[in-house]
């Protein structure tokens, strides 16, 4: 029992649970004490933001790397502060060829329509542009281009005149553009599908009973080196089973395989001579169909490209090489000559073509000009912009006995949908986009958790390294103290950022994940200075009279260090937080940037090191200049911020602690 002042005698069960209650106000008023101070506060609540809205990531920013808008866009807010005539993100075309009355002709604004041009030497005859109802992209609805070969007809033309196109077909459509000022890109896209309907040269039906067969020879003029065998069971019943093999004239099987619905091979070599073997192998009478067609995209080599053009509003018509090249000099544009074709000036070369539908622009957008040179004076107010897509159908030299050969008409049909144009001004979200057109906001938001993540992972690991071996070595010093500090010495010599590509390449090879490889190879370096500085603090405070006094009244190593040692150093810890976690962001950044790690992350070292390459410093960017401050600038920012609130954080706790700055609040 112990006796106070007031003569109350309390136990020591009930001392010690004052004294906790004591203890736990002292906190609270020191808390409350810390958030007066200012910096303090404001550290504490950018540090929350942060990390809040990193853990509100896959809400915020759920497709970070999606594309969001023109590469480059500045942030919104600037856009509204600074330029009035911005122009707004619209469609100034968006066909869906949803009716009959969206197909036009060429003296029609914003409807689809034709242009082809027949070799005579070719045997094509045009069958119109028509609306197909019950076929479309996204929803039923297209237009369809459609010509007939007439293959009865022989093509009996020089193999060097074949190189040029024996049919050019094209779809177009005009819209006119009445702003002020030209947007800052302008996409294109549609989709489309290319259909070569060949003639069957093998086309069978037969029944077969239980056990029956077929051991049919294929007579044919020529060898269809490409072209397709489909065998399908057309009254198919539960217990249909066939075997199908395929003899070449030598005798060598070229498959054999048994199925109860269909087998199709294509790209498949069929020459005269050749042997089909079909046998019922199931328990019901079967009917079969056995086509073997050729390839049409062997026999007609078709190529599609996209052009632009302009207008002639006086003459009523599309303007001629000479005229669009004229036009662009007196706007100091200078035409590459191997753009500047018949149809107008080339856009894109090879665009796929498929028997399905194929998106163009959609999902990966594409420049309706191409070359970016040519907004400004492709979108002068007035002007009627012309997009042609262009089919060029040749049939060569190799293929062209096939083409001969076959008996029935070849039809060529080729469908569009969804043609649309899509202009964008150059601003964009709250802080922009990247060279690749994601929004850098969204960007930060999912980076933060991936460089606070490694940042204070990192950071608290050397942390906890350095402050151990250094309270170590200051306390209890002799050989201790001896070895501790030349591990610490051999570690310093060592350059940091030499040794860290070698560990992350070994990591990379030894294929850790990415993200924990950094991480360790992060928390190997970093301790040895904090272990020094903090022996050096530790060395100081042995000698105070309180340890002493401690250490006399018999109280163990661990709780001097823990009571009376650590506290004085935890100024230091902070200082080496708020410095840690921004140099391990940084040090992250680095391996990324230098290819040594390969992180599929987003981080804001990564993105600083991705902007460096097109930033506003002198020479940066292939001539992009400031049109990238933004791309760099946010992430450093929040990088700043993030630095600052640890600065605070540890500024305010010294304040707080340190009688020398101490105030009364």
């Amino acid at each position: 029992m112990y006796k106070l002042e007031s003569s109350e005698e309390v136990s020591i069960k009930e001392l010690v649970e004052k004294y906790r209650q004591v203890t736990k106000v002292r906190k609270m008023y020191a808390l409350k004490r810390f958030f007066k101070i200012k910096r303090g506060t404001l550290g504490v609540s950018i540090l929350v933001l942060l990390t809040l809205l990193s853990l509100l990531s896959p809400i915020i920013a759920p497709n970070p790397n999606e594309w969001a808008h023109a590469p480059l866009s500045k942030p919104s807010w600037v856009g509204a502060l600074v330029d009035p005539n911005r122009i707004q993100d619209r469609y100034v075309l968006d066909n869906r060829v949803s009716s009959s009355s969206d197909i036009g002709t060429e003296k029609d604004i914003g409807k689809i329509y034709s242009s082809y041009n027949i070799s005579p030497k070719s045997k094509f005859g045009y069958m119109g542009l028509k609306f197909e109802p019950n076929d479309g992209y996204l929803d039923n609805g297209s237009a369809v281009l459609e010509f007939i070969d007439n293959t009865s007809e022989d093509i009996t033309v020089p193999l060097e005149e074949l190189q040029s196109p024996l049919l050019n077909i094209s779809f177009c459509f005009k819209f006119k553009w009445d702003e002020d000022v030209p947007p800052y890109v302008a996409f294109l896209a549609f989709a489309h599908k290319f259909m070569i309907e060949v003639p069957p040269v093998y086309n069978k039906t037969v029944s077969l009973g239980v056990g029956e067969y077929l051991n049919d020879t294929i007579n044919l003029p020529v060898t269809f080196a490409y072209s397709k065998i489909d065998v399908e069971i057309i009254s198919p019943s539960s217990e249909s089973l066939i075997r199908v093999a395929y003899l070449n004239k030598d005798g060598s099987v070229e498959f054999n395989e048994t199925t109860n619905t269909s087998v199709v091979k294509t790209s498949f070599m069929v020459s005269d001579g050749d042997v089909i073997f079909v046998k019922n192998i199931g328990e019901d009478v079967i009917q079969i169909k056995i086509l073997i067609t050729p390839l049409g995209n062997y026999i007609y080599t078709t190529s599609i490209n996209t052009y632009f053009n302009l207008w002639n509003v006086k003459e009523d018509r599309e303007m001629t090489p000479e005229e669009i090249n004229a036009y662009m000099l007196e706007h100091n544009i200078k035409v590459y000559s191997a753009d500047l074709t018949k149809h107008g000036i080339l856009v894109h070369k090879e665009v796929s073509l498929a028997e399905n539908w194929v998106p163009f622009g959609y999902g990966v957008k594409i420049f309706l000009t191409g070359q970016e040179i040519y907004f400004k004076p492709v979108f002068q107010k007035g002007n009627i912009i012309v997009v042609k897509i262009v089919a060029s159908i040749r049939v060569s030299g190799i293929f062209l006995d096939l083409r001969n050969s076959l008996d029935k008409n070849v039809k060529i049909r080729w469908a569009i949908d969804d043609a649309r144009v899509e202009v964008q001004g150059e601003y964009y979200g709250l802080m922009g986009t990247d060279d690749k057109g994601r929004d850098i906001f969204k960007m930060i938001v999912d980076g933060l958790k991936i460089s606070l993540l490694v940042g204070f992972t990192a950071t608290i690991a050397n942390i906890v390294v350095g402050v151990m071996l250094g309270l170590m070595s200051g306390y209890m010093g002799g050989k201790v103290d001896e070895i501790i500090m030349r591990i610490v010495d051999f570690f310093m010599s060592i350059p940091g950022l030499p040794l860290l590509m070698i560990l992350a390449f070994i990591f990379f090879q030894m294929n850790v994940d990415p993200l924990l490889a950094i991480i360790v190879v992060l928390s190997i370096f970093g301790w040895a200075g904090m272990a020094r500085t903090i022996r050096s603090q530790v060395l100081a405070l042995r000698a105070n009279v309180y340890v002493e006094a401690a250490r006399a009244s018999g109280a163990s190593s661990f709780y001097i260090i823990r009571k009376h040692i650590l506290p004085g150093v935890w100024p230091l810890v902070l200082m080496y937080l708020m410095v840690g976690v921004v140099g391990n962001i940084l040090a992250e950044a680095s391996l990324s940037f230098l290819g040594i790690l390969r992180p599929n992350w987003n981080s804001l070292g990564k993105m600083i090191q991705e902007a460096a390459g097109i930033s506003a410093s002198a020479g940066g960017g292939g001539g992009m200049g400031l049109r990238a401050i933004h791309w760099v600038f946010f992430p450093g920012l929040i990088l700043m911020l993030i630095g600052y609130s640890f600065y605070a954080i540890s500024d305010a706790y010294d304040e707080l602690i340190n009688p020398k700055r101490r105030k009364r609040y």
